[in-house]
C-alpha cells in the first residue's frame, strides 16, 4: 500500500517467512519463520514484526586480526571512530520480537550449549539498539583447563544496550566430592568472577577441586604451580594468588 501527502511519502508491506534459509553456511546457519511489517515514512525504515527460529547453528571463531588499541593515535590519520551496535546513518525504526524456539545452539570459545528464550529487539532515539528479555543455556558445558564444565545455570538479561547483558551463570566440575566451579555476574563489560562449590570449602579448596580434582591435602609443588596459573587466568592479575592463600593455611609466610 502506498499513500502520499503534500510533505512526506509512506508505504507498507507486509512480510511473512515460513521455514526461511537465512543463512546457510557450514559455521552459520538459521532457518526461522515469521511475519511482520516494513514501512518507509518521513525518510525512515520501520520494521516491525516477530520471528521464531525454527532451527540454527552458530559455530563461533575469533578473527585472528591484530588491531591498535582504542587509544593509539596515528599521527597523518584521521581518528578512529569505536565501533558500536548503532544504526546511525541508516535511519532505522526497529521493533522485532525474537523467540530462540527448541532447536538453535551455539559453540566455540569452549563453550557448547543450545539457546533458549525471548528478546525484543528496538533501537532508541540515538540509533543504538536496546534489547528486553533473556536468553538461557540448555543443556551447556565448558571447557576449562582441560576440564569439562556443566553449565548449571547460563542467563544473559537484557535490559538496555544490546551489547551489554547481565551475567547469571553457574558453571561446576561434576561428580567429584566437592563439585567446585565459577559463578558470572555483573555485565559483559564489567564482569564478577567468583569461585564458588557445592557444599561450600574454602576458595583455594574451590580452586583445587576445580582445576585438579582433588582437595588441597592431596596437591604437589607441581600441582601448586597448576593452581597459580589458574588462579590469574580465573580472578585477574592483580587478585592475590592462590600460593599466598595456602601458605596461609599452612601457617608460613610465603611458597
Amino acid at each position: 500500500n502506498s499513500q502520499r501527502g503534500p510533505e512526506r511519502a509512506l508505504a507498507q508491506i507486509a512480510w511473512q517467512a515460513e521455514r526461511f534459509r537465512v543463512f546457510n553456511r557450514p559455521d552459520l546457519r538459521l532457518v526461522a519463520t515469521g511475519a511482520g511489517t516494513l514501512a518507509i515514512a518521513d525518510q525512515r525504515l520501520s520494521i516491525d514484526g516477530k520471528i521464531r527460529a525454527d532451527e540454527g547453528h552458530f559455530d563461533y571463531t575469533p578473527a585472528a586480526t591484530v588491531t591498535l588499541g582504542d587509544d593509539v593515535v596515528v599521527k597523518g590519520r584521521p581518528p578512529r571512530t569505536k565501533p558500536g551496535m548503532r544504526t546511525e546513518g541508516n535511519p532505522l525504526a526497529l521493533k522485532l520480537e525474537l523467540d530462540l524456539g527448541e532447536k538453535l545452539t551455539f559453540s566455540g570459545e569452549g563453550l557448547r550449549t543450545g539457546l533458549r528464550g525471548k528478546l525484543v529487539l528496538t533501537t532508541a532515539p540515538d540509533g543504538s539498539l536496546r534489547g528486553r528479555g533473556s536468553i538461557s543455556t540448555e543443556r551447556g558445558s565448558y571447557y576449562a583447563f582441560g576440564q569439562r564444565l556443566a553449565i548449571d545455570r547460563g542467563r544473559l538479561i537484557f535490559d538496555g544496550p544490546l551489547d551489554n547483558p547481565g551475567l547469571d551463570i553457574v558453571a561446576l566440575r561434576r561428580n567429584r566430592a566437592v563439585e567446585a566451579g565459577v559463578a558470572v555476574s555483573g555485565t559483559v563489560k564489567i564482569p564478577i568472577i567468583q569461585l564458588t562449590s557445592n557444599p561450600p570449602v574454602p576458595d583455594n579448596e574451590k580452586l583445587s577441586w576445580l582445576v585438579l580434582g582433588r582437595g588441597l591435602d592431596q596437591t604437589s609443588g607441581t600441582d601448586i604451580a597448576a593452581l597459580q596459573a589458574a588462579s590469574a587466568a580465573l580472578l585477574g592479575s592483580t587478585s592475590r594468588p592462590i600460593s599466598a592463600t595456602i601458605a596461609d593455611s599452612v601457617g608460613i609466610d610465603d611458597i
